[in-house]
């Protein structure tokens, strides 16, 4: 009923879009049912999950979460497999380049280029400037454009960023790639700015900081959250020891709904102290042990990518002795937001 009425709204609002509650798995049998093996196999691709209000608000503050992290895995393999797709479709013709007086065989070269393709469906009309799943209208259903994304200078100012936070503070100078990487990337922007593949390898280094981020943060986070779980199960102690003095056991006949509300706190002392309980596990001195090895982990994963990066970008100023010292974060982040030099212009 809400994808009809939805639908409706659209529709009376000259809105090109749909919604469908269904899901893509039913969606593929129902395209299928009609004949229409394209999007049937269109739509035969990962789910992604549901991430939820608390997951969102720690992602917007920069803080990478478990779904989150799934959710781009999926959206990648998805786009793997959109790319096998349109392959297999230009084998057997239902690809073509958008200049329809071109070969079919040029759609894989179009592609690559960053063109779109359009694609033939089996009731012979056509999916008109597809370029991956984002933008496409599979099924009747229209799946959000995507933007085009943060600038190469918007990635290094938020690798900047995410490096210079306070909570990777202690760990800068065994971060010593990672420093000479990133302390001159004004340069490197410059020099490297019309690289394919800086603004994908700074997607990955900026969420290999992220993950060091929160493993830095992550024994301080669990014993804050034991913390929390005790004084919220104080509350709930404190909330019955109230009821039972302000609110004696009656001998009125209400005595059943007395018990419901003194079940009540009790069951959220049960609660609480299951909480409690599951917090003070996450500080053992095994989970410490833990943490401590993940962080380390974590270190050596950016120090790694870091090391490939001064490979792939490198720069003279490289083979100077490594930075030491305090990091002059006002200076980095003023840099952070300047745009790059203009290129030398040839007469």
């Amino acid at each position: 009923m809400v994808a009809r009425v939805t639908n409706a709204h659209l529709a009376a609002a000259e809105i090109p879009a749909q919604i469908d509650h269904r899901s893509l798995e039913a969606q593929a049998a129902a395209a299928l049912a009609r004949g229409d093996v394209v999007s049937a196999a269109l739509l035969e691709r990962q789910p992604t999950k549901h991430v939820g209000k608390n997951a969102s608000a720690l992602s917007r503050r920069g803080e990478d979460t478990e779904r989150a992290e799934n959710n781009s895995v999926i959206q990648r393999e998805n786009e793997e497999q959109f790319q096998s797709l349109l392959a297999a479709f230009e084998r057997e013709g239902r690809a073509l380049p958008p200049s329809h007086d071109r070969r079919p065989s040029q759609g894989r070269a179009a592609r690559s280029r960053g063109q779109s393709i359009d694609l033939m469906l089996s009731d012979g009309s056509h999916m008109v400037g597809v370029q991956g799943f984002a933008g496409m209208a599979i099924g009747g259903i229209v799946v959000p454009a995507r933007g085009p994304g943060p600038s190469t200078q918007d990635l290094f100012g938020e690798a900047v960023q995410v490096w210079m936070d306070g909570a990777l503070e202690p760990l800068l100078e065994v971060l010593k790639d990672s420093r000479r990487f990133l302390e001159d990337h004004a340069r490197r922007l410059a020099a490297f700015a019309d690289s394919r593949s800086l603004r994908a390898d700074l997607r990955e280094l900026i969420k290999r900081l992220k993950t060091l981020r929160r493993w830095a943060t992550e024994w301080k986070r669990r014993r804050l959250a034991e913390r929390s779980a005790l004084k919220l199960l104080h509350l709930a102690e404190h909330a019955l020891e109230q009821f039972v003095e302000s609110s004696p056991r009656p001998t009125d006949g209400t005595e059943r709904e007395w018990a419901k509300r003194r079940g009540r706190r009790l069951a959220a002392i049960e609660k609480r102290l299951a909480s409690l309980k599951t917090a003070r596990e996450a500080v053992s001195p095994g989970a410490e042990e833990e943490c401590e090895k993940r962080l380390s982990g974590a270190v050596d994963h950016v120090e790694a990518w870091s090391s490939q990066l001064l490979k792939n970008y490198p720069l003279e100023s490289d083979s100077l002795p490594p930075a030491s010292g305090p990091v002059d974060s006002a200076k980095l982040r003023a840099e952070a937001t300047r745009p790059p030099p203009p290129k030398p212009r040839l007469h």
